[in-house]
């Protein structure tokens, strides 16, 4: 019987860390509850509410002889196995851009899967530099997978921390290049003084925001910033989230960019490069919703009232999202929310995934589906806007009618929070996306410029709140007449004729 099932991992005293500020000190903190958590010396809550104060399953309330084939408790689901408190090493808060957070609960053994697949596909367990907050997965595991390779390696701890963990920087303020060359000066530093550090690889993890900082700086002609990003051997960027072109532009500077996918229910990421890492096996169901298989899905999620489940509250049709047999105790199985495609690659003969948006994204408009996702990604390919985000607003004539919100290329170009109709993005929209072979009623209706996207504490953009805010703008500035007043049809350019009007009229029976 594993150290995670024995009866004294209940008496494990919990760790709950104080409000992160992005300190070393706070940095530092939540460090040492990550070693501890992986260790098994202790439990670390980090969830996305207060940690109730007993944790079990979520019972039934009907008879058994009542209860539908579509219950989700334990005894309607005969050979599922029930996600058990007493395994739960490591709470985090999930870092998706809509619903309710939700607590999600690993293991200890979940999350070295991930750190050991990490290190099969870079060849070698490593060194790691932090810039992200480490209150959420991507940066719980860069403190994680140095924690492990330390060990593994013989490495002496520093300051009380892995010795594979570079020196931490201060993460309170406003990031830009200079943060990245202060703390590679630093590593650079510690390595000379200690020899057994200096043929570590070196590792780290970006978000899209940071990376477009330190690219810019780096095509701008700062030599140190070019030299930083080169010295990593692998540079981790959420794929899905990040735009081809800057993917471009920083490998051309030499940066080796790896993108990944994954989410706190898959202990961070479990693709990389369009490919499945060691022991991850990717399915598609009848309705596209990507299914993964491995040893790094979660246990379940934990919700405020204490319930530990397979049941995501904010799934409309409250299916499962985790499933795992007594046969297959080591390997689990989620349901995401992400629609995909799986093709064959040539050169491996692997899975190659390739990610269409979110199923719960989806906007129905005139009752067609519209995928937010394959239009930001055109749209984003331009080259004419730093970000883009399609969000639903609500509509008394479509149900539901696509807003595209624009960032100007230009940082700085617009007042945060600003928001206006723009004329000009309309057009660029209208024909990047007809150019493209989007249907008629895929086009936005309204195109808002703004100086920046909301966003949640993990730094992905807050879909949710830019709605609200989209739809409290268009009624602000009159934009649904607005819109009108352009017409429902005008030439590009002299030569591309299109069309803003949601569905044909025929399809809306």
């Amino acid at each position: 019987m594993s150290t995670s099932h024995t009866p004294d991992r209940e008496s494990l005293p919990w760790l709950t860390p104080g409000p992160f500020d992005g300190t070393v000190c706070s940095q530092a903190q939540y460090a040492r509850g990550i070693g501890e958590a992986l260790a098994g010396t202790a439990r670390l809550w980090l969830g996305a509410h207060e940690r109730p104060e007993l944790i079990g399953p979520l019972e039934c309330a009907k008879p058994r002889e009542n209860a539908c084939a579509g219950c989700t408790c334990a005894r309607s689901n005969a050979g599922v196995r029930e996600p058990d408190p007493r395994e739960i090493a490591l709470v985090v808060p999930t870092s998706g851009s809509t619903g309710t957070p939700k607590s999600v609960a690993h293991s200890i053994q979940s999350l070295k899967a991930s750190i050991h697949a990490t290190a099969y596909e870079f060849g070698s367990h490593g060194a790691w530099m932090l810039f992200l907050p480490p209150t959420h997965i991507a940066g719980v595991q860069v403190i994680a997978r140095a924690s492990v390779a330390s060990t593994l390696l013989g490495l002496d701890d520093h300051d009380g921390l892995p010795g594979a963990l570079a020196p931490l920087v201060d993460l309170s303020g406003h990031f830009d290049a200079a943060v990245l060359t202060g703390a590679m000066e630093r590593w650079n530093a510690r390595v000379r003084s200690d020899q057994a550090l200096a043929d570590l690889p070196l590792y780290t993890s970006f978000v899209p925001t940071q990376l477009e900082r330190i690219v810019s700086a780096a095509e701008a002609g700062d030599a140190a910033v070019s030299r930083a990003l080169s010295r990593f051997e692998a540079v981790l960027v959420g794929g899905a989230a990040t735009a081809p072109e800057l993917l471009d532009r920083a490998r051309k500077l030499g940066a080796r960019i790896v993108t990944t996918y994954g989410s706190s229910e898959t202990a961070g990421g479990c693709v990389y490069n369009g490919l499945p890492l060691q022991g991850v096996e990717l399915k598609v169901n009848d309705e596209d919703q990507l299914m993964i298989t491995g040893p790094s899905i979660a246990l379940g999620y934990i919700y405020e009232t204490g319930a530990f489940t397979n049941v995501d509250g904010n799934d409309a049709d409250t299916r499962r999202r985790f499933f795992s047999t007594p046969e297959l105790a080591a390997t689990r199985l989620l349901r995401t929310r992400d629609l995909a495609r799986l093709t064959r690659d040539k050169a491996t003969g692997l899975t190659r995934l390739t990610i269409l948006g979110r199923a719960d994204d989806v906007i129905i408009s005139g009752g067609r589906k519209i995928v937010p996702q394959a239009l930001e990604r055109v749209l984003e390919g331009t080259g004419e806007f730093r970000e883009v985000l399609v969000v639903p607003v609500e509509s008394k004539e479509w149900g539901q009618m696509a807003v595209a919100l624009t960032v100007p290329k230009v940082e700085g170009a617009m007042p945060t929070q600003t928001w206006t109709a723009d004329l000009q993005a309309q057009l660029t929209v209208a024909t990047a996306l007809t150019d493209a072979g989007f249907a008629r009623h895929e086009i936005p209706r309204s195109v808002l410029t703004t100086g920046s996207l909301p966003r949640l504490d993990s730094g992905k953009v807050d879909r949710k709140a830019a709605a609200e805010l989209a739809h409290e703008a268009l009624l602000n500035i009159e934009a649904f007449e607005y819109a009108k007043s352009l017409g429902t049809r005008f030439s590009a350019d002299g030569h591309h004729e299109l069309e803003f009007g949601g569905p044909d009229e025929e399809d809306n029976e």
